[in-house]
């Protein structure tokens, strides 16, 4: 009985990583503003976020003094909100 739930409890979380992987890469190169720890704000290309949770990689990032940053790894600590951008593709 154990051995069904265990199981039973493993196939329900590999479905909600798959679903949650798939969600994160349906937002691979959308716009997003990232709001920071004091008052910092970037605007990017959202590329991925590392599994654990701990990195987050944007690309054309405008950072505060108006450069344009090719690639950028963001510590997830660091980052208060990502807002998406609407996909308006479709």
């Amino acid at each position: 009985m154990e051995a069904q739930i265990n199981a039973e409890s493993q196939e329900k979380f590999a479905k909600l990583r798959n679903d949650y992987l798939l969600a994160i890469s349906a937002l691979k190169g959308r716009n997003v503003q990232v709001d920071m720890h004091n008052n910092i704000t970037i605007s990017a290309k959202f590329q991925v976020i590392h599994p654990n949770g701990k990195r987050v990689f944007v690309s054309d990032a405008v950072i505060p003094s108006g450069e344009i940053q090719n690639n950028v790894l963001l510590r997830s600590s660091d980052i208060i909100s990502m807002i998406f951008e609407e996909d308006t593709s479709e």
